[in-house]
């Protein structure tokens, strides 16, 4: 008997293991590859449920964590009545607030929610690792460029992590028409 307990925890353990390595892999503008950041969000990811109704973020606040949702639909408010989106399994909340020090929309469990936070001081940390002020002064450009102010700070955000910067020295050829 108690072998059998032993090994449905060690089940449940495999395959909450699993999820955190899912988990990683929608994360990886967060981890670019770099062991030491997946090692200190192991360790500093907080799994939590929430209720139907229950309110994760109120609108105006400052953001504390950045939420991955592993269960049920959160909603979120534009002005605290209007339904703006609802994010389910595998979708996240709450980075650009936390990174770039916006307000928190109001943000409340469909039902019952079971969700991933991690907190505002692992960010800090892993953006030491990663160097934010490049991420930062990239969405600084983006929101200087008129052609961007169409998009919400979320759209921005993703359009900065796909973009890289390189160096081009004087006479080297960017593009070349007709490519």
């Amino acid at each position: 008997e108690e072998e059998e307990e032993d090994g449905a925890e060690s089940k449940q353990q495999d395959e909450e293991s699993a999820r955190l390595d899912q988990l990683m892999g929608s994360m990886r503008w967060l981890t670019r590859g770099r062991r030491k950041a997946k090692e200190i969000i192991a360790k500093t990811l907080e799994k939590k449920s929430y209720s139907s109704d229950e309110v994760l973020m109120q609108k105006g606040g400052a953001a504390e964590h950045i939420y991955f949702i592993e269960e049920g639909t959160i909603e979120v408010f534009d002005d605290g009545e209007t339904l703006r989106k609802e994010l389910k399994r595998g979708e996240s909340f709450g980075a650009v607030e936390l990174l770039f020090g916006l307000p928190t929309s109001f943000t409340k469990a469909a039902g019952e929610a079971k969700v991933w936070r991690l907190p505002k001081e692992t960010m800090r940390k892993i953006s030491s690792l990663q160097g934010s002020k490049s991420m930062n002064s990239i969405c600084k450009f983006l929101n200087k460029v008129s052609l961007f102010n169409v998009l919400v700070p979320e759209e921005k955000f993703s359009l900065a992590k796909s973009m890289e910067q390189r160096t081009f020295y004087h006479g080297e050829e960017i593009v070349r028409e007709g490519d």
